[in-house]
């Protein structure tokens, strides 16, 4: 399951839990296209320490297209993504590799520093 919510912080945070498809994310990714209330700043946190990712290496080139076209229209996102497995870990070290001049992404272990780098000014 994915659930989502943009707190009072202004991060948009989004929760992984149980088995994650590459379905699941298409569909994450199709309804997020659809959000017009976010900043066009956005910071984006992903918490996949309660889900079992079901998808492959390979998949990972694809969710980082698919989640570049959904987030075009943003002026820059910061996505931090809090993993505790080695497949999420592995899994996330390739999606953050996948960043560009106007996204940028980074693994945490930790929500402290996840905020905590969210927050930080001038990442980009």
């Amino acid at each position: 399951m994915i659930s989502y919510s943009l707190e009072d912080s202004g991060i948009f945070d989004v929760k992984f839990s149980g088995i994650i498809s590459l379905n699941d994310v298409n569909k994450f990714l199709s309804d997020f296209d659809m959000i017009n209330y976010l900043p066009q700043d956005i910071m984006l946190l992903y918490d996949l320490r309660e889900a079992n990712l079901n998808f492959n290496t390979r998949d990972i080139w694809s969710i980082s297209e698919m989640t570049n076209k959904a987030t075009s229209s943003y002026n820059s996102v910061r996505t931090a993504i809090l993993v505790n497995k080695p497949n999420s870990t592995a899994y996330s070290i390739l999606f953050a590799k996948e960043s560009s001049h106007k996204i940028i992404r980074k693994v945490f272990s930790t929500v402290e520093a996840a905020i905590a780098w969210l927050k930080k000014t001038n990442i980009l």
